[in-house]
């Protein structure tokens, strides 16, 4: 369970709020079914804040799907980001569980009889709509779109998980 709102730091409330994360997972949720024409597995919802959100990581993905997950990982350049990956990802799922519960009260994102993420029927409005966002709320957006590109050109979830040294 998360800390309630007044006992999170000014960082924590802004940079993981339910709001803001629903609005990176519905981006890549998009993303991930068009390419594949059906829904994004549950779990990987969890990988995508962890590669969005930590700068170092942010900077160093590829510029295009053209460039697999397994060869990005390969790059020696790389390794060194997927060292702290697994903690990051198991720190954020608190944060996560509270984003996809916001998003699906909203109807923002929901959940397939198989449990798997698909966009929901309301549209991400506001955030994306906004001409006045800051150039790292439209990076984050634009790196959770590709997000959901690339995952789904990674092949299986467990495939995923185990390039990425993640243990579910």
């Amino acid at each position: 369970m998360s800390l309630p709102w007044e006992d999170r730091s000014t960082v924590v409330a802004n940079l993981l709020n339910p709001a803001y994360l629903g609005a990176i997972l519905r981006s890549s949720a998009d993303e991930y079914c068009k390419a594949v024409n059906d829904e994004m597995p549950f779990e990987l919802c969890f990988v995508v804040p962890a590669l969005v959100l930590h700068p170092t990581t942010a900077a160093r993905l590829p510029k295009s799907v053209a460039t697999t997950l397994h060869s990005w990982i390969q790059n020696e350049d790389n390794r060194d980001v997927l060292i702290t990956l697994d903690q990051r990802v198991a720190d954020l799922v608190p944060f996560v569980k509270e984003a996809l519960i916001f998003a699906a009260q909203r109807q923002v994102l929901a959940f397939s009889d198989q449990g798997n993420l698909i966009p929901g029927i309301a549209k991400l409005t506001g955030i994306t709509s906004f001409r006045a966002l800051s150039e790292e709320t439209k990076e984050h957006l634009r790196l959770s779109q590709f997000i959901g590109r690339w995952l789904a050109s990674a092949g299986s979830t467990s495939t995923v998980f185990m390039l990425m040294g993640i243990k579910p």
